[in-house]
């Protein structure tokens, strides 16, 4: 298995994610093709070597003609002659209409809407109505798109990611002045670890936040595998005493290694709601995209019986969970907690049982693999046949390791 890990100790941005993978080998021709199909006009993309505290990194220079407004070289400046605004949609169109493959357009499209709902979340306004001060730069675009064609020339399964890091201090855009980590990265970042280190500039962009939260997985310990190649890429910024170079690990994995992600749990004890309001706010709570929600006894002060409510839920799903319990069980406060967890790897599907379809989940364990009937699938074919629903998980067992023998 091919993964690539970011080493985010300078910040990322979406030219140096790309210039990155070019320096791991990604050939310029292969972009400066594949992109071509951007159909913009007088568009070329080069790299160029600089050093960043004595290493060595590519840096990335674009240049293109858009409407007239002459060349542009890639520099991340809030000038309104240096991009025309556009909203997601146009943006997602403009890569649509590339004729890139629909894995290469997905990636694309995951990205562009996760930073678009960032952004929605921090001015107040829908996801149609945002207009980037960013993202519809021809640069950003070129970013988004290069660093999904790299991934795929590279055959890439999985992306990891270190600790996130950013500057502080301000910034100035075409909203205004606004705090570093700008509102949009500081959204992007939620349910992340982060750094803010004593460098005063924006060195995490919302495009370079996007790319990976957005397609890979935070890793803070525990990564192995064979190093293949390093790459460096560099932004234009330069400091004294901090090197603005982005580093990326080109791995091979054992595809039997432990698949792992992360999850919220959320807890909060009562002892003054009913069995009623507790199955109603569970019912909610999963209606809403909740992981696993459980109640468990426990003594509370004075001697009172109660129960202790779990919630697992994701990052993009914990305000809404928050939201719930606090409103239909009127507890007093939650506890939160950002956990890993490791997962076998599993896919459902349609098969037959009984002369009947069920749904059957396939899961996948290192070197071992099972499978079981979804409940709602057995609870309808016991319905059907008379049978119960137990006898009929155990005529599967019995003829699912028939298959085996």
């Amino acid at each position: 298995m091919k993964a690539l890990y970011f080493d985010v100790k300078s910040g990322a941005s979406g030219d140096m994610i790309l210039s990155s993978l070019i320096d791991i080998g990604v050939p310029v021709d292969y972009l400066r093709e594949k992109l071509s199909l951007l159909k913009i006009s007088g568009f070329d993309i080069n790299v160029e070597k600089q050093k960043r505290s004595e290493i060595e990194c590519s840096h990335l220079l674009l240049s293109w003609n858009e409407h007239g407004a002459g060349s542009h070289t890639h520099a991340h400046d809030e000038s309104e002659n240096h991009a025309a605004f556009r909203n997601p949609e146009q943006i997602i169109d403009i890569i649509k209409n590339s004729g890139f493959n629909e894995t290469v357009f997905a990636k694309c499209e995951k990205i562009l809407m996760r930073l678009a709902e960032a952004e929605a979340a921090v001015h107040g306004i829908s996801v149609k109505n945002v207009h980037f001060h960013e993202i519809g730069a021809v640069d950003t675009i070129v970013d988004v798109a290069g660093i999904c064609l790299c991934l795929e020339y590279l055959g890439i399964d999985r992306i990891m990611f270190s600790k996130l890091v950013d500057g502080h201090g301000t910034v100035s855009t075409r909203h205004g002045i606004m705090p570093v980590p700008v509102p949009a990265v500081a959204k992007l970042c939620e349910g992340y670890e982060l750094e803010i280190i004593d460098v005063e500039s924006e060195l995490l962009t919302p495009t370079g936040c996007a790319v990976l939260v957005a397609l890979g997985e935070q890793v803070l310990s525990g990564l192995t595998g064979r190093i293949i190649k390093t790459g460096y890429g560099c932004g234009d910024k330069k400091f004294e005493k901090h090197p603005n170079a982005l580093r990326v690990f080109l791995m091979e994995t054992s595809g039997n290694n432990i698949s792992g992600d992360h999850v919220w749990s959320l807890e909060s004890d009562m002892d003054h709601i009913s069995g009623e309001i507790m199955g109603d706010a569970a019912g909610r709570l999963m209606d809403a995209g909740a992981l696993d929600v459980s109640w468990c006894p426990v003594f509370m002060k004075k001697n009172r019986p109660g129960y202790r409510l779990t919630v697992l839920c994701s990052d993009e799903t914990r305000q809404t969970c928050i939201d719930l319990v606090m409103l239909h069980t009127r507890t007093l406060g939650i506890r939160m907690q950002r956990m890993e967890r490791v997962i076998a790897r599993r896919e459902t599907q349609e098969s037959i049982f009984n002369d009947a379809p069920i749904m059957e989940k396939y899961c996948t364990w290192k070197n071992s693999s099972f499978s079981k009937p979804e409940y709602d699938s057995m609870a309808k074919l016991s319905v059907k046949t008379g049978k119960p629903v137990i006898e009929l998980m155990e005529e599967y067992v019995r003829s699912r390791n028939k298959l085996k023998e």
